[in-house]
């Protein structure tokens, strides 16, 4: 999704909305204003998060998102490069490898709050990492 404004994708709750994605996709937001992402589960999905202004996250649980694709530089469940304003609450994070956010060059008031990091090992190359890599 790109070049858009008020991007709401919602489920009824993280036990009965899940989305799976197989090897090698994931979500890109690019250039996106008021972009909220409530209430699901992303299994074997990465996201990629470039350019975006007021991102909310919350109540979402990613599980193995280093498997997609959205990587990019990094072998972490959550890129985020360039956005201003961020909110992520109350997700759980785990993967098989890579870290659960990776975040670079963002401005604005970044919160990341009452997360849960699980297994967020990274691989030979990005040694010093870990659940978060600022």
């Amino acid at each position: 999704i790109s070049d858009r404004s008020n991007v709401t994708i919602r489920g009824s709750s993280i036990k009965n909305t899940t989305v799976r994605c197989e090897e090698g996709s994931g979500l890109w937001f690019i250039s996106v204003q008021q972009l909220t992402i409530e209430r699901m589960t992303f299994i074997n999905c990465g996201i990629n998060l470039t350019s975006t202004e007021h991102t909310y996250i919350t109540d979402c649980v990613f599980q193995n998102g280093s498997n997609g694709a959205v990587q990019s530089q990094s072998s972490s469940n959550t890129y985020i490069t360039n956005c201003e304003y961020l909110d992520i609450s109350a997700p759980y994070l785990t993967t098989d490898n890579g870290g659960a956010v990776y975040l670079r060059e963002s401005t604005g008031n970044v919160n990341i709050t009452n997360c849960t990091f699980q297994n967020t090992v990274t691989d030979d190359y990005y040694d010093d990492a870990g659940a978060v890599w600022l």
